[in-house]
């Protein structure tokens, strides 16, 4: 009977987080196979348009052509909430 060997392998790489997920990246930069991929997202227009209407009335507060947002919700016809 023999005795029992081991062998110990060294490989670099790297683990990283992406999306809150970690991914190992071998030496050469590629996604190692069976890891899980990441999601792709897609856009949601209702935040986009909410995000865009704010800025737009961020920059008209600033500019001076609205006192307050209840003056930009009575031009808007929109609720001041």
């Amino acid at each position: 009977m023999t005795a029992a060997t081991s062998i110990t392998v060294r490989v670099p790489l790297i683990i990283r987080q992406r999306g809150g997920r970690k991914v190992v990246i071998s030496p050469d930069g590629v996604v190692v196979p069976g890891a899980p991929r990441q999601a792709t997202t897609t856009a949601d227009p209702a935040l986009l348009k909410a995000l865009a209407r704010a800025f737009r009335w961020r920059r008209l507060l600033e500019d001076g052509r609205y006192a307050s947002v209840s003056d930009i919700a009575r031009a808007e016809k929109l609720d001041r909430t």
